[in-house]
């Protein structure tokens, strides 16, 4: 068991640690993601981050690490230079999903839709009867 706050402070040391890398620097939760536009800064880019690793006495899982990539998996979305978007498996397990039952099947279901929203045009009008049904309803089944 570990304490209850140990992900936000963990997330929030990282944050601070990279502050003023936030040009080739993100952070989520564990996951690091170093952005360059050539391979002379990308190697500069590894080299300070790992430096700051080591300083703070953070031990990279060098065997998960990839380096020197042109596309990149990054919290569910594949990142190369000039685009965003949706990894495809993630948009596959969403069309998979079973259709909801419940409110919370429903709740699930928009919340794993909702991550990406920015790729769905119109989305806020599409979900909003969705939305606007779950007022004030518990766990009932859905007909």
């Amino acid at each position: 068991m570990g304490f209850a706050n140990s992900g936000q402070d963990y997330q929030m040391e990282v944050e601070e640690m990279f502050k003023d890398c936030k040009e080739f620097v993100k952070v989520f939760q564990d996951d690091i993601c170093i952005m360059s536009d050539n391979q002379e800064d990308h190697y500069k880019h590894i080299k300070e981050v790992l430096s700051r690793l080591h300083d703070a006495f953070i031990i990279p899982n060098l065997k998960k690490c990839e380096w020197f990539k042109n596309e990149i998996k990054f919290c569910g979305f594949i990142i190369s230079k000039n685009l965003i978007k949706p990894d495809k498996e993630r948009v596959q397990a969403i069309a998979d999903m079973s259709p909801p039952k419940t409110i919370h099947g429903m709740q699930k279901f928009l919340g794993m839709i909702n991550y990406f929203n920015s790729f769905i045009p119109n989305y806020s009008i599409i979900t909003a009867e969705l939305y606007e049904s779950l007022k004030g309803l518990k766990n009932r089944v859905i007909a």
